[in-house]
């Protein structure tokens, strides 16, 4: 008798014990679209900055949301948008791009994500966000094209970016002046913009 209450009273621990020990649940990895944040996929968050750009967008293109052309798009497509780079690049930056270019709010929104890991993958992600802030027409390169970027992709952020406030002739300028030597080279002629990089020293 003494044995069987022996017996039972350590069923009766064993069983109360375990009651308490950590339930162990397995887990499975999954490759994420935004692995180099080290997170998992998720969707994108509604941004109370996505009316603030839609307002940026309106001053800029006239649309009818029937997408009659490229920039006519419907208000859910351009939140939609900004709500996928607010995730990547963060809300205030991503109204800044749009300050910029609002036309970027139209780009096919599904690149966005595997274009950023294709970068990501070449220049490191914060390098990739540095570069893409300075140049936000870069969000309109597919994943496949952004795979094959090179050094060149990065230098002409910073030359976009530096060339902005000289206008939209600005860059074309530039490129100009540093493709003279090469073109006289190449045809004999003196370009008009010879003078100038004479005397810049250029």
């Amino acid at each position: 008798m003494m044995m069987k209450q022996t017996l039972l009273l350590c069923a009766l621990a064993t069983t109360s014990v375990s009651a308490f020990a950590p339930v162990v649940v397995p887990t499975t990895s999954s490759s994420s679209s935004l692995h180099l944040f080290g997170k998992a996929k998720a969707g994108p968050t509604a941004s109370k900055l996505a009316d603030d750009a839609l307002a940026i967008y309106d001053a800029t293109y006239t649309r009818a949301g029937e997408g009659n052309t490229f920039y006519d798009a419907p208000d859910a497509t351009l939140k939609t948008s900004f709500n996928i780079l607010a995730k990547i690049y963060g809300e205030d930056e991503t109204l800044d791009m749009v300050k910029i270019q609002p036309g970027i709010l139209a780009y096919k929104s599904s690149n966005f994500e595997p274009s950023f890991d294709a970068w990501g993958e070449i220049y490191g992600v914060e390098e990739t966000k540095g570069m893409v802030m300075r140049n936000p027409n870069l969000l309109s390169i597919s994943p496949a094209k952004a795979a094959t970027s090179d050094g060149l992709t990065m230098q002409m952020s910073y030359v976009v970016s530096v060339t902005r406030p000289l206008g939209k002739f600005g860059l074309v300028g530039l490129l100009a002046l540093v493709a003279t030597p090469a073109i006289e080279g190449a045809t004999g002629l003196e370009l008009p913009f010879h003078a100038l990089r004479t005397h810049s020293g250029m």
